[in-house]
């Protein structure tokens, strides 16, 4: 399974506290992903977003810009790191190795385990900019692509 050899998490996080929004985006670890992540951060605390940033990381191990455990953004953490959810890779059937198979994979994962109870979670392409905070109660009942 995943969790093989405890690199993974294999049970859930407690519980933590309701919040109203938190907002996630799938990568994997590369330099092309390194830059799209420290823009996302930046700009989603800048805008002023309501709710947590998590960025679902789909690889083997944590990189340099991952928060370590008990680092907060904006709390005495390293600016230039990023809340990050370590997801299995995944798995590669019959030698189809597409990369985007690894969103679903992640989100199926920090769903699952990472204990996070938000009663709306926003799900963003890594390159997608914040210019101002989304108003959650302006879009209740569906899906939606915002321009803003």
């Amino acid at each position: 399974g995943t969790c093989d050899g405890g690199m993974f998490l294999c049970k859930p996080l407690p519980v933590q506290q309701a919040t109203k929004l938190h907002t996630i985006f799938s990568v994997t670890s590369s330099r092309y992903f390194e830059w799209q992540s420290r823009y996302m951060s930046h700009f989603y605390h800048k805008s002023g977003q309501k709710g947590g940033l998590t960025r679902l990381l789909s690889a083997v191990h944590n990189d340099h810009i991952a928060l370590q455990p008990g680092e907060e953004y904006g709390k005495g953490a390293d600016p230039c790191k990023i809340d990050t959810w370590l997801a299995p890779l995944y798995p590669k059937l019959n030698q189809d190795s597409y990369a985007p198979y690894n969103k679903p994979t992640a989100i199926d994962h920090w769903l699952k385990h990472s204990g996070n109870r938000a009663e709306y979670i926003t799900i963003v392409d890594p390159d997608c900019v914040f210019v101002k905070p989304i108003a959650v109660e302006d879009y209740i009942g569906g899906g939606v692509s915002v321009h803003l």
